[in-house]
């Protein structure tokens, strides 16, 4: 589903604001208290999933694309579980083999996506944030590792996962 924003709606819609996200109560996969709150400071790409979400599952090769190609320029890759059994979580992270920092939300998950502007708590949910926190793009839906490259501005992977592209905050598609 292609977000859309205020420039395509015609209407004023509020600045979103990462500080919920900043604030969140969240754990790691190893039943850690963690906050994101460090993560400023470096771009970054903070996809929200569920194990049972295809979708979100789908992202996961692109997510680590997107962590290989882009670490170098300091990106931080996120995945914010909104789930409540970190254990689960974990297991999931292990089979999928994933690699990237993975937070799980708690029962606060839904309360959270609405807080960041997706008042239906859609998923997969995807924020990309320059190293000062400011959003630069939101995207509802299956994420494509050039919609990252975009919203940061950097070089795209030749052979770009498919899907939707991503709406850049505040710009028509």
């Amino acid at each position: 589903m292609l977000l859309l924003t205020s420039a395509v709606l015609g209407a004023e819609r509020p600045a979103l604001s990462i500080a919920p996200l900043l604030e969140a109560r969240l754990t790691d996969i190893d039943g850690r208290p963690v906050t994101l709150a460090g993560m400023v400071g470096r771009p970054a790409v903070v996809a929200f999933w569920a194990r049972w979400c295809a979708p979100c599952r789908d992202e996961i090769p692109v997510l680590e694309a997107a962590r290989a190609l882009y670490a170098e320029r300091g990106v931080a890759i996120v995945a914010v579980a909104v789930e409540d059994n970190v254990e689960a979580v974990r297991e999931f992270a292990a089979a999928y083999k994933i690699g990237y920092r993975v937070v799980v939300t708690g029962p606060d998950g839904t309360r959270l996506l609405q807080a960041l502007g997706n008042p239906e708590a859609d998923l997969p949910f995807t924020l990309v944030l320059d190293e000062t926190g400011a959003i630069l793009a939101e995207r509802r839906g299956r994420l494509r590792m050039d919609d990252i490259a975009a919203a940061l501005n950097l070089r795209p992977m030749p052979a770009a996962a498919s899907g939707q592209a991503i709406v850049a905050s505040g710009s028509a598609p």
